[in-house]
């Protein structure tokens, strides 16, 4: 169970000076993510930070950031599109996501997603579509918070 939100902790909408460490905070992940034999369905260093410059002027995307002191050590990148399914329809998609290993457990994740989920709602999505790959051991965090496995992806590297 999530203990609440630790005070000296700041959740903020990510501003420019942000995007290094933004950035630098998603490599790490990967790389653990990649060493348990992953294959991240994300993309390079360079997209990414375009991505994340574009969504700070976009009013379709929302990009928060936790901060300790100076350093960001969690980050909700959500982005609007029209549901592939129904092309009338908005909805929320999870372009990054992450809480640092050694802060997780502290109610920071939790407090992201429910100011996405806000967010998404209020911009007229009606569903919050969040990556969690089959095995993972945050399954269980994402099912308890009302979002159960919709599908898998088979996907091969091509080289």
């Amino acid at each position: 169970m999530d203990r609440q939100v630790a005070t000296d902790f700041l959740i903020q909408t990510a501003r420019p000076c942000d995007l290094p460490g933004i950035v630098a905070l998603r490599e790490r992940n990967l790389k653990r993510y990649e060493a348990r034999g992953h294959l991240p369905l994300s993309y390079d260093h360079d997209t990414l930070w375009r991505r994340c410059a574009d969504a700070m002027a976009s009013p379709m995307a929302r990009l928060d950031v936790v901060l300790d002191g100076d350093a960001i050590v969690g980050c909700l990148f959500l982005r609007l599109t029209e549901s592939p399914l129904n092309m009338m329809r908005l909805i929320a998609i999870q372009e990054v996501f992450v809480i640092e290993p050694d802060y997780r457990g502290q109610g920071l994740g939790r407090t992201l997603l429910e100011r996405g989920e806000q967010w998404a709602k209020d911009n007229g999505a009606e569903s919050l579509a969040l990556v969690c790959h089959t095995g993972e051991e945050l399954e269980p965090w994402f099912e308890q918070r009302g979002y159960p496995q919709y599908e898998t992806f088979c996907i091969k590297r091509l080289e």
